[in-house]
């Protein structure tokens, strides 16, 4: 669409219905510099769409993505900050198809921070345990899965202890290249 393009800022109306950005839409796009903020109801992001944006500091993303494809944030070097609008647990379920589909694995001098719910400070512990005070049986409490490259590359955690419901699915990549320095431990509610 905008293969090597110059297009400096995308902006989306506020009542878009874009569901898919398409296969390398931006791919290559080294002007593409202000905060990209994509539509409410997108679902998809095709292969490649912001590859090689290398200027690309910024990005939101809705709570409704669902999928990010192949190569869909490679080699944005320069992205550093990247907003969520759903939860932490939403996060996890989102299909990252490698870890160059999630836009927190970066190659930069700077790691790339995840923002989550609004919040203005980046995720830096991974406590995802249910903290409920009338449910004690692991039945009570909805399953978590952790897909595949959901905190790839992740260097930004400051806890060494990662906390996770009972009945949690950890798929292979979650966390993958998370250096062993950052996390020693991963804890699962419910186990001994």
């Amino acid at each position: 669409l905008f293969y090597s393009g110059k297009v400096a800022k995308l902006l989306f109306e506020e009542d878009s219905v874009c569901k898919t950005i398409g296969s390398e839409a931006f791919y290559n796009n080294g002007y593409l510099t202000d905060e990209v903020v994509l539509p409410n109801q997108l679902e998809l992001i095709q292969e490649a769409a912001f590859r090689s944006c290398s200027a690309l500091s910024s990005i939101v993303l809705p709570s409704s993505i669902a999928q990010i494809d192949i190569d869909a944030f490679r080699d944005c070097s320069k992205l550093t900050k990247v907003s969520y609008k759903g939860t932490l647990r939403e996060w996890c379920g989102i299909t990252f198809q490698d870890q160059e589909a999630n836009p927190i694995y970066n190659y930069g001098d700077d790691a790339a921070c995840l923002y989550v719910n609004n919040s203005e400070k980046p995720i830096t512990m991974i406590d995802l345990g249910e903290k409920r005070p009338n449910s004690t049986t692991p039945s009570s409490i909805e399953p978590l899965v952790i897909n595949s490259y959901a905190f790839a590359n992740y260097d930004v955690l400051d806890s060494s202890k990662i906390i996770l419901p009972a009945n949690t699915t950890v798929k292979m990549y979650a966390f993958y290249n998370v250096k062993p320095t950052t996390v020693k431990s991963i804890y699962c509610e419910g186990s001994y």
